[in-house]
């Protein structure tokens, strides 16, 4: 894991309220309705056809195991370190290049950021993708 940061205030970062991992529990998390979702997502993913996603938003890690099983390399960025993403860092502010993925993403992620900020991090999500964006 790589520790970015952000760029934005970090009493302002700290404030966003954070899912804890435990709320990722199998038996509570993945409900019929939620593997439904996956399945969207997943296929939708696959009908692209990228080389390289990026997943703001850890969640429980099942894109990652099902990127990888479609053959698709997977970065995920996550600000809370117990979920082990592979850059810890803002979505408002992604340590990465311009245009370095084919296909970014952010699954049931904006909606826990201030209307203001989600802009920013949609914004983000634009500026590193190459061709294509995803987002619930």
């Amino acid at each position: 894991m790589t520790d970015f940061g952000t760029t934005g205030s970090a009493d302002a970062i700290s404030t966003y309220p954070q899912v804890p991992a435990s709320s990722y529990a199998f038996d509570r998390y993945m409900t019929p309705r939620r593997w439904s979702s996956f399945w969207h997502q997943a296929s939708m993913i696959a009908a692209l056809k990228p080389q390289q996603v990026l997943e703001v938003g850890v969640g429980n890690g099942l894109m990652k195991l099902l990127c990888g099983h479609m053959g698709i390399s997977h970065t995920s960025v996550d600000l809370a370190a117990d979920l082990s993403p592979d850059i810890l860092a803002s979505a408002l502010a992604l340590p990465v290049g311009d245009g370095s993925f084919d296909l970014t993403c952010a699954f049931q992620v904006l909606e826990h950021l201030p209307y203001q900020d989600s802009l920013l991090a949609f914004r983000e999500l634009c500026r590193v993708s190459r061709r294509n964006i995803l987002i619930s």
